[in-house]
């Protein structure tokens, strides 16, 4: 009877963590529109923007190479602190351009494992990136507030521990 009530217990408290850990994922959809192109335009000025296409997902296709995206934010208070962040590991080469104007490039990569680049909203405006794909073309660009960004991958790194603490 206790060894049953035991396993209760702890059956009900690995529940609740896990409830826990699942609600506390912040994620918020910050980008209005996403497009690309594929071209070799060494820097914005260069861009032809009535080429870019609507991306619908985050998958284009096989054929690697330069593409540059263009990013539309929703409108945010001025100052806000946001990070973007793009999970994937074929991207070699990045910079992003606001106001035809480098803002960001891939040595202010603030994720060990990923791709984050963190920085200040200003105005409305268009990012342009200019990305080099090594094998498919895969954008998947997600937009976090800066404290919210940070939250979550401390979250994720200790569910990580928890699950390989209780498999291990």
């Amino acid at each position: 009877m206790i060894f049953n009530l035991n396993k209760i217990k702890t059956h009900v408290l690995l529940l609740f963590i896990v409830s826990l850990f699942s609600s506390c994922n912040k994620e918020a959809t910050f980008i209005e529109k996403t497009a690309y192109q594929k071209s070799d335009a060494k820097n914005i000025l260069q861009v032809q923007k009535p080429n870019f296409k609507t991306l619908n997902g985050s998958k284009i296709g096989y054929l690697n190479g330069w593409y540059w995206f263009d990013v539309l934010l929703k409108p945010q208070k001025k100052g806000t602190e946001l990070v973007f962040s793009i999970e994937g590991n074929t991207i070699d080469f990045i910079e992003v351009y606001q106001d035809a104007k480098k803002i960001i490039d891939l040595e202010k990569n603030i994720d060990p494992n990923g791709l984050a680049f963190k920085f200040t909203y200003k105005t409305a405006s268009n990012y342009y990136f200019k990305v080099h794909f090594t094998k498919h073309v895969d954008f998947p660009i997600k937009v976090f507030y800066l404290n919210d960004y940070y939250l979550n991958k401390k979250l994720n790194y200790l569910k990580n521990g928890w699950y390989y603490g209780f498999v291990l």
